[in-house]
C-alpha cells in the first residue's frame, strides 16, 4: 500500500485501490483527522476512508467474520482491529455486544470510561449511543447479545482484499 499525501493525484490512486478490492467508489466531504481525501469506498453497511498510510474502515463486523480474518496470516500485518497497533484478536478490543433488540452491551468495567474514551474505543458504538441506542454495561456482554468489532485499520492491499471478500462471504455487501 502506497504512502499518500493529500493530493488531486492522490485521488486516482485511492480509486484504483478500491477498485482492485471491489470496492464501490463514492465521494463524501473530507473527514476530520488523519483522512486525505474526499474519495470513499463503499461496501454494504461500511465506509472506507484513506488516510496517508491505511485505510479506516467504518462499521460494525461480526466477531465470527473477524475471528476468521484474524487467523488469516495477511491479517497480521495488513489488519487492525479498532486501529489498535498491537494488533490484538477480536474479542480483546474495540468489540461491542448487540443483543436482539440492538441495543448495545458493554463491560461493566468500560462504565467509569469518559465519552471520549468510548468514543475512541467504540467509535461505531458511539454513533450509535449518540442517536440514542440504549446501552447496558454488563459483567459479561458475550452472554447477552452478538459480537462486532467496531471498525478495523488497514494497512496493506491485501488485507483490503481480505476484508472485502470476507464481507461479501458472509452476504454483509
Amino acid at each position: 500500500m502506497q504512502i499518500l499525501n493529500s493530493s488531486p493525484e492522490c485521488n486516482e490512486a485511492i480509486k484504483h485501490e478500491l477498485q482492485l478490492a471491489g470496492i464501490k467508489v463514492g465521494r463524501a466531504n473530507p473527514a476530520s483527522g488523519e483522512v486525505i481525501s474526499s474519495v470513499t469506498g463503499r461496501l454494504g453497511a461500511f465506509t472506507f476512508r484513506r488516510t496517508e498510510s491505511h485505510w479506516a474502515v467504518e462499521g460494525l463486523v461480526p466477531l465470527e467474520a473477524a475471528q476468521e480474518m484474524h487467523a488469516d496470516p495477511i491479517a497480521r500485518s495488513g489488519l487492525k482491529v479498532g486501529g489498535h497497533y498491537a494488533r490484538p484478536a477480536p474479542g480483546q478490543f474495540a468489540t461491542v455486544w448487540l443483543d436482539p433488540q440492538g441495543n448495545l452491551m458493554l463491560r461493566v468495567a468500560d462504565k467509569e470510561e469518559t465519552e471520549e474514551d468510548l468514543a475512541t474505543l467504540y467509535p461505531a458504538a458511539h454513533r450509535r449511543m449518540k442517536r440514542g441506542t440504549r446501552v447496558d454495561f454488563v459483567a459479561d456482554p458475550a452472554l447477552c447479545g452478538r459480537g462486532f468489532v467496531d471498525g478495523y485499520h488497514i494497512d496493506t492491499d491485501d488485507g483490503l482484499l481480505l476484508f472485502a471478500d470476507t464481507i461479501r462471504r458472509y452476504g454483509l455487501a
